[in-house]
């Protein structure tokens, strides 16, 4: 095959770490030089984007029937239904009409339905473009496809062998990482070398995610954030500093506002665009067990304090990160406080942890991806 100089990237606005991934493969592959293209697409036609399915979708997995979607997402019971959407007219349609219009050399995707119903496609247009796979989690799901899939980019060894043992051949399998802004590397570099500078009137900085650019997969989140607000005032003046992004505004975002006036040990921030260099500048993050955020405190070697268990992904996520031990559960505002509490007392908990992130995580992986991508895989 010759090289690459055409990329569609899939991703399915669900959450926001598809297109996200999406992006920093983009930007990786466009470092390489400003003769190849690279297009990011989603699945969802705009209307769809722009209703509350998306939003639907995520609530449906953390607050409406997380027990169900986590055995769905275990187990793979929801296949039937799973593949009557990759023989939808609507969907195969539009994966074909956007093929027909950018007329890539590669395509990549993020999220396994458009890379599902690209290797079904295959069977019936062998010409099309081969299709890799990129895994947004640390742990890949029964439905991302085997065949007609070159190559698989995973998070860790752990996913890896999940795929080898669904069947995939291990020489089209690279353990690179979720990819991540590009710009992680050097933050990486720095952190690695301790010139970040931090605020040091505290003695630890926690940065907490309550928001980002969708709102839904955080909204179980709220009520401990504001919970730990305020029972953090127990903790000893001047020795953390809380940092919490809100994500676009809302009704979450004012009440806490108005809730922190007059804390000095509270910063509230909306949407933030250089999140990588905020989060650069923490000593730990609070956060859901999401792939992309983890992703990004790991390559920082930023420890997480996850706040649930999560389900599906999230709850297979929280498991990497535990056993690797980047992370700790404290699954209630007091657990949390009393980690912290340690940590003050006992300087080593977080240096520990710190050096398992930093171990664990992948900086480069965005990079790493699109080198293999240029090679046209495997």
């Amino acid at each position: 095959m010759k090289s690459p100089k055409r990329f569609l990237i899939f991703y399915l606005s669900i959450g926001s770490g598809h297109l996200s991934a999406a992006n920093a493969i983009k930007k990786a592959i466009r470092e390489y030089g400003s003769e190849y293209r690279v297009f990011c697409e989603d699945l969802f036609t705009p209307a769809i984007r722009d209703s509350m399915l998306p939003e639907f979708l995520s609530l449906s997995s953390t607050l409406f029937f997380p027990g169900v979607y986590d055995t769905a997402w275990q187990s793979g019971s929801m296949m039937p239904g799973y593949e009557l959407l990759q023989v939808m007219p609507v969907l195969r349609n539009r994966v074909m009409e956007i093929l027909l219009h950018r007329n890539p050399d590669m395509v990549i995707c993020t999220h396994s339905l458009p890379c599902s119903i690209m290797a079904s496609l295959q069977s019936d247009h062998p010409d099309l473009p081969p299709v890799a796979a990129v895994a947004t989690d640390f742990m890949v799901h029964p439905y991302w496809p085997i065949k007609k899939v070159k190559g698989f980019v995973v998070a860790c060894d752990e996913a890896r062998e999940r795929l080898i043992e669904r069947g995939g051949s291990g020489d089209r399998i690279r353990v690179l990482g979720i990819p991540i802004d590009p710009a992680a590397e050097n933050l990486s570099i720095r952190e690695r070398s301790d010139d970040i500078k931090r605020d040091t009137r505290f003695s630890i900085n926690v940065l907490i995610l309550a928001g980002g650019k969708r709102l839904a997969p955080y909204v179980a989140t709220w009520p401990k954030t504001k919970n730990l607000m305020d029972m953090a005032m127990q903790l000893p003046a001047g020795r953390v500093h809380w940092n919490v992004v809100c994500g676009i505004p809302s009704a979450f975002s004012r009440l806490l506002t108005e809730f922190m006036k007059g804390r000095e040990d509270v910063t509230l921030y909306e949407y933030v665009t250089d999140f990588m260099e905020l989060l650069s500048r923490q000593d730990f993050v609070i956060t859901k067990p999401g792939g992309l955020i983890l992703a990004e405190a790991m390559a920082l070697g930023i420890p997480a304090i996850l706040v649930s268990q999560g389900s599906g992904q999230e709850a297979a996520n929280s498991n990497i990160i535990l056993s690797h031990r980047c992370g700790v559960l404290a699954e209630s505002e007091k657990e949390v406080l009393a980690y912290l509490q340690d940590v003050l007392d006992y300087p080593y908990i977080a240096a520990d942890a710190k050096r398992a992130a930093l171990t664990f995580g992948k900086p480069s992986a965005a990079r790493q991806a699109a080198a293999w991508f240029l090679q046209g895989m495997p």
